[in-house]
């Protein structure tokens, strides 16, 4: 079966004819036994407005080129993030795929404010590996005779040059990507939790114009 939020989706949408409150009941009461959180909301205890509030509160904190308070960082939200997954399990989802540059990133809103390193290394990586490539290129294309010329210091000196420059080079592409990239992250993050909030919303108003809640 689909997660709950899903269900609710399909149910408060089917045709005119079919008795959506009568198939939502129906809906409600399965996933009161498979969903603990469910049971809860529907007694009363709380919405899951409020069960997803941390997670979407520290989402929407995170402004690039900096964290608030080290927002989706701390301990604290890492136990609360932790529980609030454990809970909506099946629920209400909290992850969403998005599209970091050219590169697909499975995003988690739960999960550590952290920019993929594998993206960086690899940025990092092309100028030092082009400039490696010139330099083998240019020092086996040379005669035998100007091979000769040129002393182990001399080629030395010049394959040090060549990394000095690709690694200088790599630094400056891979911050330059970062600068681009890191933003999107960033905003990717607050749009889901926009997202999330919307969800968490949308099923509390629909189960308690449906009666479905108590007071």
């Amino acid at each position: 079966m689909s997660e709950f939020y899903s269900s609710v989706r399909e149910a408060v949408s089917l045709p005119e004819y079919v008795d959506r409150r009568q198939s939502l009941f129906n809906l409600v009461e399965i996933w009161k036994q498979k969903a603990p959180v469910v049971n809860e909301v529907l007694l009363g205890r709380y919405t899951f407005e409020q069960v997803v509030e941390p997670l979407v509160k520290e989402n929407l904190r995170i402004r690039f080129p900096y964290f608030h308070n080290n927002a989706c960082c701390s301990k604290k939200y890492q136990r609360e993030a932790e529980s609030t997954t454990e809970h909506l399990k099946n629920v209400l989802s909290l992850d969403d795929w998005i599209i970091m540059g050219r590169i697909p990133s499975y995003i988690h809103m739960a999960s550590p404010v952290r920019f993929p390193k594998f993206q960086f290394g690899m940025t990092f990586l092309i100028p030092v590996i082009a400039a490696m490539v010139i330099f083998a290129i240019g020092y086996y294309s040379e005669t035998q005779i100007n091979k000769a010329v040129f002393n182990l210091g001399m080629n030395l000196g010049m394959f040090l040059t060549f990394l000095k420059w690709g690694i200088l080079g790599g630094l400056g592409f891979a911050s330059f990507q970062l600068l681009l990239s890191a933003p999107m992250y960033y905003s990717s993050r607050r749009d889901l939790a926009r997202q999330v909030l919307v969800k968490a919303q949308f099923l509390d108003r629909t189960l308690r114009e449906a009666g479905l809640v108590s007071c």
